[in-house]
């Protein structure tokens, strides 16, 4: 029993460790993805875009990054591709709304100021999209359990065959 307790102690500072490490690849990725969409912002401006163009190509491409990124450094995920964009993009589209309808939440009575409620949702939307992707969107998924890639059970029987009615 004694032994025990060792064993478990090592077993979470193994689980400390990599969460950190992962973490760190998490604040790497998202840092070269901010990189990226400041860029090819200015880049698009520069060349005469408009704003609304501007705004809507550079975060189209900093997503695409971003997912590419965080799936193959941050989580390092061997889910099929499909699966982790269709939820990659779902956790964009409500950060898109977080963003849209908190901001003005934030600032509604003069609670916070512009800046502080930027400065909030700054901090607040990665370390939530950090969890939502480790245990949802990046979650390791068993495939053979849940069907084929489509969500549909396969009708090949174990022997490989098409079943018989």
């Amino acid at each position: 029993m004694a032994g025990d307790h060792g064993v478990m102690s090592g077993a979470v500072a193994l689980a400390r460790k990599a969460a950190s490490i992962q973490l760190v690849r998490y604040g790497i990725s998202g840092s070269i993805n901010t990189v990226v969409y400041v860029i090819s912002g200015k880049a698009m401006i520069h060349a005469g875009l408009n704003l609304h163009a501007t705004g809507a190509l550079a975060l189209a491409l900093a997503m695409c990054t971003g997912f590419l990124l965080h799936r193959a450094f941050s989580f390092r995920s061997s889910n099929v591709a499909g699966h982790d964009a269709k939820r990659f993009l779902c956790l964009g589209a409500v950060n898109a709304s977080i963003s849209t309808f908190g901001l003005p939440a934030l600032m509604a009575g003069g609670q916070l100021s512009p800046l502080m409620s930027l400065l909030v949702l700054g901090c607040l939307l990665p370390l939530t999209n950090f969890v939502a992707m480790k245990f949802w969107v990046f979650s390791k998924r068993n495939t053979q359990s849940r069907g084929t890639e489509c969500g549909l059970r396969s009708a090949v029987t174990k022997e490989g065959s098409l079943p018989t009615n």
